[in-house]
């Protein structure tokens, strides 16, 4: 998969994830157990994400800029993995297979893009 291909998918999931997260899931924050607050604040940090991918998307930029990106996608699903921690007693199981979902679409493309930054 081409540099550039894997900027679009990474800018285009962090912007789908931050619609997600910051537009709809907060109208059935009953079912999902996260406060508005705390989806509104990954909403931002996918928000920021997909400003970095996008804006390499466009630049076509290189391998090298893979690697920082897939970091901060590994940090994002960390950070995720503590907000459903601290709010594991209100978490649903709707929120649950949500969030994980999420992890795990956004931790595999963290480990092809750094596969293909060569570092």
């Amino acid at each position: 998969m081409s540099t550039r291909t894997l900027f679009l998918i990474d800018g285009l999931g962090a912007l789908t994830s931050a619609l997600m997260l910051g537009l709809v899931l907060p109208m059935f924050q009953e079912h999902i157990g996260i406060p508005t607050p705390a989806l509104r604040v990954l909403a931002a940090i996918a928000l920021l994400l997909a400003i970095y991918s996008l804006s390499c998307y466009r630049k076509n930029a290189s391998a090298r800029w893979l690697g920082p990106i897939a970091i901060a996608n590994v940090i994002y699903c960390m950070i995720t993995f503590a907000v459903m921690l601290a709010f594991q007693h209100e978490l649903t199981r709707i929120g649950m297979i949500y969030f994980i979902g999420e992890m795990a679409i956004i931790l595999t493309l963290a480990f092809v893009e750094k596969r293909t930054s060569g570092s």
